[in-house]
C-alpha cells in the first residue's frame, strides 16, 4: 500500500492539474473520446453531422438561386431547408441535452476523484500523524496550529501536509512556466508584490504577540483548565448545527437552476433557441409558467444581465420590477438576501443566551452580533454595486460571471465560517484555555472557604485516626514496635564508616545547619499559636 504522505501529494498533483488544463477542456476530451466509441449516441451524433452538412449544401444553394429568375428551384430548395433546419433544430437539442448530461457525470466523477478525495482524507485520517517535530524545537502555538485539527500535538496533521504540498505543487508548476518561458524566448509577465508579502512581516509578529498576550492574561488570571460545561456545550451544539445547515445548503444542488448552465448556452443566444433547448429538458417537453415568464423578459440583453445578478425568482416574481431602473430587483431581492443572515443572528442568539446556555456564552453576544452585521452589511454593498454589465462582453459561458449563484455559495460558507469561529471562541474561553476572566472577589473568597474547610476536616480526619491508634492496645502495640525497630535500624545505619564520612561532609561542606534550625525555629512558631506573656511586674518606690 503506498504511503499516506506520498497518496495527498499525488492527489494534489491530480487538482492542480486540473485546475491548469480546465474543467471544460478536460470535459471536451472526454466527449470526444465517448463519441469515438461504438455506441448507439455516436451514430446519432454522426447522423447530425451528415444532417448538417447537407443543410449547409442547401442553403449554399438556396443562396445561389434567384427567388425571380428560378422561382420554382427556389421554393423546392426553401421546402428543403426548412425541413433541414427543423430536423435539425431537433437533433441538436437533443444533442445538447446528452452532453450537458456527460458534463454534469463527468464533473461528478472528476470532483470525486480530485477534490472529494482531498476533503475525505483529512476526515479519515485526521488524528494520525503524517510524521513528527523534533521535541522542543517549535513553541506550543507552531505545534498546535500544525498538529491543527485533530492529528496529536507535536506532529504534523494531514491538513498541514495537504496545504505544504498544495504550495510546493504550485511553486513547481510556476518554475516550470517560468523556464519554459525563457527557453520559448517569452518575456515573464511583471506581477504586483502581493500583499501579504507587503504586510506578512508586519502583521505576522503582532499575531504571535497577540496570541502570547493571550496565553498571558488567561495565565494571570489563575483559572486551571476545566472540561467543558454542559450549557457550553448545547451553544457548541446550536452552532455547529447551523454551520452544517448553511453549509450544506452552499452546495450547488440547493442553488436555483441557472438556464445558461443547464443549456450549456451563451449569454448572446436567441430566445427562441435558448428555450427550445430547455423545452426538451423538460418533463413532458413543456416549459414551466417560470420558464415562460423568463422567456418573455430575456428579450433583451438587460434582462439577461439582470437575471445573472439577481438570480431567477427576482426576474420571474417580481411585480413591480423593470430592466431599467435595476434597484427595484435589489429591493424585491434584500428578503431572500437577508434570510440567511436572520436564521445566522437566530443561531448565535440562542447560542450566547445568558438564559439558555449560562455566563460562559453569553459574554460573547454582542461580539457575536456585530460580526453577523458587518457580514449581512457587507454581502448587501456586494450585491449593490456590482457591475452587472461587465457580463456583456463575454462570447462564451465560461467567461460569464454567474454572481448571483457565486455570492449565494459564499454567502451560506461565510455564515458557517462564522458560527465555526464562535463555537471555538466559545470552546476555548469556556474551559479557560483562552480568555479566562478572573475570578470576583466573591468567588475566590467563597473558594478560599471551601479550601480552608476541607483543610479542616482533612486534620480532624487525621486526629481521628491517630486518637484510635492511641487508645487501641494493639494498635498501640504495633506503633511502638515499629518505633522501636526503626531506632535500632538507624542507630546500625549510622554505625556504618561510610555513612558517618558522608554526613559529617555533609554538616561541614553542603549544609548550613544554623540556617536550618533557624527555619525550623520559624515554622515552629508560625504553626503553634503563640503563648501570652505574663505581665511584667511593677516595681514599687517606698
Amino acid at each position: 500500500m503506498p504511503s499516506l504522505l506520498l497518496v495527498v501529494l499525488l492527489v494534489e498533483v491530480a487538482v492542480h492539474l486540473v485546475n491548469t488544463i480546465g474543467a471544460a477542456t478536460i470535459n471536451n476530451l472526454l466527449w470526444n473520446i465517448y463519441l469515438a466509441l461504438p455506441t448507439q449516441f455516436s451514430k446519432e451524433a454522426a447522423e447530425k453531422n451528415k444532417v448538417q452538412k447537407e443543410y449547409l449544401a442547401i442553403r449554399r444553394d438556396l443562396n445561389a438561386t434567384s427567388s425571380q429568375d428560378q422561382f420554382a428551384k427556389w421554393a423546392k430548395l426553401r421546402r428543403q431547408h426548412d425541413k433541414q433546419l427543423q430536423q435539425l433544430e431537433q437533433m441538436k437539442a437533443s444533442y445538447d441535452a446528452s452532453k450537458a448530461k456527460f458534463d454534469r457525470i463527468a464533473g461528478i466523477i472528476r470532483w470525486s476523484a480530485t477534490s472529494g478525495v482531498k476533503f475525505v482524507l483529512p476526515w479519515i485520517y485526521g488524528k494520525e500523524a503524517m510524521f513528527w517535530l523534533p521535541n522542543g524545537w517549535f513553541p506550543y502555538y507552531v505545534e498546535w496550529i500544525l498538529s491543527f485539527p485533530r492529528a496529536p500535538l507535536g506532529s504534523i496533521s494531514i491538513v498541514s501536509w495537504q496545504t505544504a504540498c498544495a504550495a510546493a505543487v504550485l511553486l513547481f508548476s510556476d518554475a516550470i512556466k517560468t523556464m519554459l518561458g525563457f527557453r520559448l524566448g517569452e518575456k515573464p509577465p511583471q506581477k504586483q508584490p502581493s500583499l501579504l508579502v507587503l504586510f506578512g512581516p508586519i502583521l505576522l509578529p503582532r499575531a504571535i504577540g497577540y496570541y502570547q498576550r493571550l496565553r498571558a492574561s488567561s495565565a494571570a488570571a489563575n483559572q486551571p483548565i476545566r472540561p467543558l460545561p454542559a450549557s457550553t456545550f448545547r451553544a457548541l451544539w446550536i452552532l455547529c448545527s447551523a454551520s452544517f445547515a448553511l453549509l450544506v445548503l452552499a452546495l450547488p444542488v440547493f442553488a436555483p437552476e441557472n438556464l445558461f448552465t443547464l443549456t450549456s448556452s451563451r449569454l448572446q443566444i436567441p430566445t427562441d433557441v435558448l428555450f427550445n433547448r430547455l423545452t426538451s429538458l423538460r418533463p413532458n417537453n413543456a416549459l414551466t409558467q417560470s420558464d415562460a415568464v423568463l422567456r418573455a423578459k430575456f428579450v433583451n440583453l438587460e434582462s439577461r444581465l439582470l437575471y445573472l445578478q439577481y438570480g431567477p425568482d427576482a426576474l420571474a416574481s417580481c411585480p413591480f420590477c423593470v430592466s431599467d431602473e435595476p434597484k427595484t430587483y435589489l429591493y424585491y431581492a434584500l428578503p431572500a438576501l437577508l434570510a440567511p443572515h436572520l436564521f445566522n443572528l437566530v443561531a448565535l442568539s440562542l447560542a450566547t443566551s445568558g438564559t439558555l446556555v449560562g455566563p460562559e456564552a453569553s459574554r460573547w453576544r454582542r461580539s457575536a452580533a456585530i460580526a453577523s452585521a458587518v457580514v449581512a452589511g457587507f454581502d448587501i454593498y456586494s450585491v449593490s454595486t456590482y457591475n452587472h454589465a461587465a457580463n456583456a462582453r463575454a462570447p462564451r459561458l465560461s467567461e460569464l460571471q454567474m454572481f448571483f449563484w457565486t455570492s449565494r455559495a459564499l454567502r451560506h460558507v461565510a455564515l458557517g465560517v462564522l458560527d465555526l469561529g464562535m463555537a471555538a471562541l466559545l470552546y476555548v474561553s469556556a474551559t479557560n484555555r483562552l480568555f479566562a476572566a478572573p475570578a470576583d472577589p466573591a468567588s475566590r473568597v467563597d473558594a478560599v472557604t471551601r479550601g480552608l474547610l476541607a483543610t479542616k476536616s482533612r486534620l480532624s480526619a487525621v486526629g481521628i485516626v491517630k486518637n484510635t491508634s492511641l487508645r487501641d492496645e494493639d494498635l498501640r502495640a504495633r506503633t511502638a514496635a515499629y518505633w522501636m525497630h526503626e531506632g535500632r535500624l538507624m542507630r546500625d545505619v549510622m554505625e556504618d564508616r561510610e555513612v558517618v564520612e558522608g554526613v559529617n561532609d555533609a554538616l561541614a561542606n553542603r549544609i548550613n545547619i544554623q540556617d536550618i534550625t533557624r527555619d525550623a525555629e520559624n515554622y515552629a512558631l508560625n504553626m503553634l499559636p503563640q503563648l501570652p506573656q505574663p505581665p511584667a511586674p511593677e516595681a514599687r518606690v517606698g
